[in-house]
């Protein structure tokens, strides 16, 4: 795993991951999955004084599962050097204390703060994946790009790196510009993305049967459509009593109405056009319900940032840049800045 300098006074590299592993006061991974925390105690049966017809079932051994951590990142050497050490019987006079260690589990909410947190005692790593497998050979391209945030929300279908063509974008609002109104609508703090998605926690998705705009609409099949959906929720609330909204209710019912329209248009243009992969990008790829829904529900495998660089827009830049100078070389130093750049004219032109 390359190593390089982390300032911890400029950011929290672990901010984004909802588990954080701890070693002596100081956290050294975060984690977006964890296994169960597992015990087993095993049954031991016997007879009341010899007698067959009288059996007794007792608390034998005590036996822990282990704990498996993944989809996890580390920027602190000694622990990834603990995760890499190994036991050899040519290491005479060994120490299991090298191998074992004290470990805390915090978990902490979508909120930012911590809820709990599990000590796990005497651990040691019996299995350490620092890659998941990669294939060099395996087809990249076509790929299909959903770019949902406060300003964009479009499909984009890669022949390959500087290689697009638009298969549909937003007519109106924007898929995070629509979260931001109707936030402002129910009450909520801006940005509305992060607020819905909390106050959507409580709510049930089912309690008003919003529109899903153009989702059966051949001349706008990979369009999109929210300012409908905005009205509908403000003719909602008018119609609801003020002193007792409910807002849980309300942002539940929204945030699947836009989580609905977005993948069911994805997935369709992912089978249309026989994609190997969906990439989802921009703010509201931050969203939980996107996420987790998306895994679920498209037909082919899907690659979204940690929550953390969703909404980093210079390392978006940094990544099609990088591609951009592998595929084109560099650009000349006399071009002009263009921040309304078509992608069009951006996509490279030696295709």
């Amino acid at each position: 795993m390359a190593e390089f300098t982390v300032n911890p006074t400029r950011f929290d590299p672990y901010k984004s991951h909802m588990f954080r592993v701890k070693w002596d006061g100081v956290y050294v991974a975060g984690l977006s999955k964890m296994s169960p925390l597992k015990r087993s105690t095993a049954p031991v049966t016997h007879r009341v004084g010899g007698d067959p017809s009288h059996v007794r079932k007792s608390p034998g051994l005590t036996t822990y599962d282990a704990v498996t951590l993944e989809r996890g990142v580390t920027h602190d050497p000694a622990f990834e050097a603990w995760a890499n050490k190994v036991s050899t019987l040519e290491q005479p006079g060994i120490s299991l204390k090298d191998f074992r260690k004290d470990l805390i589990v915090d978990v902490f909410n979508e909120a930012g703060q911590k809820v709990i947190s599990y000590k796990l005692f005497r651990c040691w790593v019996s299995e350490y994946q620092a890659l998941p497998a990669l294939d060099a050979a395996g087809r990249a391209f076509p790929l299909l790009v959903l770019i949902v945030s406060g300003g964009h929300s479009e499909l984009i279908l890669m022949g390959g790196h500087g290689i697009y063509r638009r298969l549909g974008a937003t007519l109106d609002d924007a898929a995070g510009e629509a979260f931001d109104k109707v936030a402002r609508l129910l009450g909520l703090s801006y940005p509305g993305g992060p607020a819905i998605q909390r106050a959507a926690q409580d709510g049930d998705p089912r309690a008003f049967d919003f529109p899903r705009a153009l989702t059966n609409h051949s001349e706008h099949r990979f369009d999109f459509s929210f300012s409908g959906l905005k009205t509908a929720v403000l003719r909602q609330v008018r119609e609801l009593d003020p002193e007792h909204l409910p807002v849980a209710d309300l942002a539940a019912s929204f945030q699947a109405a836009v989580v609905d329209v977005l993948l069911s248009k994805t997935a369709d243009a992912a089978r249309e056009f026989r994609v190997g992969r969906v990439c989802i990008c921009g703010g509201v790829a931050a969203n939980r319900n996107l996420r987790t829904a998306a895994a679920e529900r498209l037909p082919v495998p899907v690659s979204v940032p940690p929550f953390f660089l969703c909404t980093d827009n210079g390392a978006m830049i940094g990544a099609a840049a990088h591609y951009r100078l592998l595929k084109d070389g560099p650009t000349a130093l006399n071009f002009d800045v263009e921040p309304n750049l078509p992608l069009q004219m951006a996509a490279s032109p030696r295709q």
